[in-house]
C-alpha cells in the first residue's frame, strides 16, 4: 500500500496518449498516485497504473471507480479526458457516428462524474477537471461532429457547477485545448467518408 494521502489519488481517462498521457505523467512526477485509463489494454508506465475502461459502458465505469477507491481509499482528482473525434462534413456524418461521439465525449463525462461524485461529496473533498476542445467554439470545415459535442460538453460543465450544490473543499473546472499530434494521428481509422480518431 502507498503511504501517500488518499486524497492525492488521481483518475485520468484517455491517459494512453496526448494530453491525457502528459497529464497523468505530470501528476505522477508531482508525487500523486495515478490511475490512467484506456479503451484498449496498455502497459503501465512509471508512476501510472493503467486500467482498461470503455467510458461508453455504465457497468465498466462503475466498476473502475469502485476498484480505484477500494485500492487507494478515494479519488482526489478526476480528469475526464477520454474522447473520440469524427472529422467529416455534416452530410457525411451518419447518426450512428454522431451517437458514438456523444457516447464517449459527453455521456462518458457524465458517467465518470456520476460515479465519482458521491464519494467526493461524502469526503467533502475532490476536484473534477473536464478536458474540452477549442473546436467547440471555433470550428473548422470538416469538424461538424467535434464542434457540436464539445460545445455541449462545456455547457454541461457550467450547468453542473451551478446546480450540484458544491460543498467546501470541492471544485469543478474545465480546460479547452487545441489539437495535439496524438489526437490527430493516434488510433485513426477510416469509417465511411469521414475520419475517426480514438486515442483512448
Amino acid at each position: 500500500m502507498s503511504d501517500r494521502p488518499a486524497t492525492r489519488t488521481a483518475l485520468i481517462t484517455g491517459a494512453s496518449s496526448g494530453i491525457g498521457q502528459a497529464t497523468a505523467d505530470a501528476f505522477a512526477q508531482a508525487g500523486w498516485r495515478v490511475f490512467g485509463t484506456s479503451r484498449r489494454p496498455r502497459p503501465h508506465r512509471p508512476g501510472v497504473h493503467m486500467l482498461q475502461l470503455d467510458v461508453r459502458s455504465d457497468q465498466a465505469v462503475i466498476a473502475c471507480v469502485s476498484d480505484v477507491i477500494a485500492e487507494s481509499g478515494c479519488i482526489g482528482v478526476l480528469v475526464n479526458n477520454a474522447r473520440m473525434m469524427h472529422t467529416g462534413m455534416a452530410e457525411e456524418t451518419t447518426m450512428e457516428q454522431a451517437r458514438g461521439v456523444f457516447e464517449t465525449n459527453l455521456f462518458g463525462v457524465a458517467r465518470l462524474t456520476n460515479a465519482a461524485l458521491p464519494h467526493m461529496r461524502a469526503r467533502r473533498h475532490g476536484r473534477i477537471i473536464n478536458i474540452g476542445s477549442a473546436a467547440g467554439w471555433i470550428g473548422e470545415p470538416g469538424e461538424a461532429g467535434r464542434q457540436h459535442h464539445r460545445r455541449q460538453h462545456l455547457r454541461r460543465v457550467d450547468d453542473f457547477r451551478g446546480g450540484c450544490g458544491v460543498p467546501s473543499g470541492f471544485g469543478v473546472c474545465r480546460s479547452s485545448n487545441g489539437g495535439t499530434p496524438a489526437h490527430r494521428h493516434d488510433g485513426d481509422h477510416d469509417s465511411g467518408p469521414g475520419r475517426w480518431s480514438d486515442p483512448s
